[in-house]
């Protein structure tokens, strides 16, 4: 147990001075103190964005772009209160909102629109 705290201080030491300790790139500490920050710096991106999150879970072909059927099939899905509206409605519902945020006009959000109308939304603007 003592071996692991003084390792902790050890590494702490070395991240807080880090100009007084050099480690070569390719050094065996220098790879491991890479992938490292590398696999926290990973995991800390993937939790902060949680409109690519929702995204990725209305996309269910994985194809990177929502269509009517997959936002539909979504919301059907979900079990809002207050949302009682068939699949067809909601497919209707979507295309019309569609034109104005579909800023290549192909029909289908990509993540920069489908970003795009999640920050509309905590802004409380309306489409």
């Amino acid at each position: 147990m003592k071996t692991l705290i003084v390792f902790c201080c050890l590494v702490a030491a070395i991240f807080a001075s880090s100009f007084k300790f050099k480690f070569k790139e390719g050094s065996a500490i220098y790879d491991a103190i890479a992938h490292t920050a590398s696999m926290v710096h990973k995991r800390d991106t993937v939790k902060r964005d949680a409109i690519a999150m929702a995204f990725r879970l209305i996309d269910t072909d994985k194809d990177g772009h929502i269509n009517g059927n997959e936002i539909a099939a979504f919301y059907a899905n979900a079990h809002i209160p207050g949302l009682v509206h068939s699949q067809s409605r909601l497919r209707q519902l979507f295309y019309l909102a569609l034109p104005q945020v579909d800023t290549n006009g192909n029909e289908e959000l990509e993540i920069g629109e489908f970003r795009s109308i999640a920050e509309r939304g905590m802004r409380g603007d309306t489409l």
